[in-house]
């Protein structure tokens, strides 16, 4: 292998490298402020809009058993560690098996982006009916 090949090589992977490293870190930035969101406006809707319930079964009794407010932080905490968990560990087992790092990435980029896109819609919708309540309130 000549010396201009195995600069290239090492190039190539450092940039995937970057890469890697990159989506890790704006993928789970992206993942805990979609999550932040969603988290706050799900409190407020159930706090302070009649009516309102929380439609996940699963969330919701985690909601009636430790309060709403410690409920639905310590809920939207777990699901953020339990997902990170997971995609890592994937990531680690995918590289492992492949070799490609560009593997990982796809796998970071399509976890954390498809995730932070639900949570984002979640975090909208439930913005949304804040609003209704509130302009209702606001013409009565």
């Amino acid at each position: 292998m000549s010396q201009r090949s195995r600069n290239y090589r090492r190039i190539r992977f450092r940039s995937v490298d970057r890469r890697n490293r990159t989506f890790l870190v704006s993928g789970l930035t992206l993942l805990v402020v979609s999550k932040i969101a969603d988290v706050v406006t799900t409190a407020v809707g159930l706090l302070f809009i009649p009516g309102i319930t929380e439609l996940n079964p699963i969330a919701q009794s985690v909601f009636q058993s430790m309060g709403t407010v410690v409920g639905v932080v310590v809920f939207g905490f777990t699901v953020v560690f339990c997902t990170a968990t997971v995609v890592e560990l994937g990531g680690c087992e995918l590289y492992r098996q492949t070799g490609s790092e560009a593997a990982t990435v796809c796998l970071r980029f399509g976890a954390y982006g498809t995730l932070s896109m639900i949570y984002s819609y979640a975090a909208y919708q439930n913005a949304v009916l804040i609003a209704d309540n509130v302009s209702i309130w606001l013409l009565l």
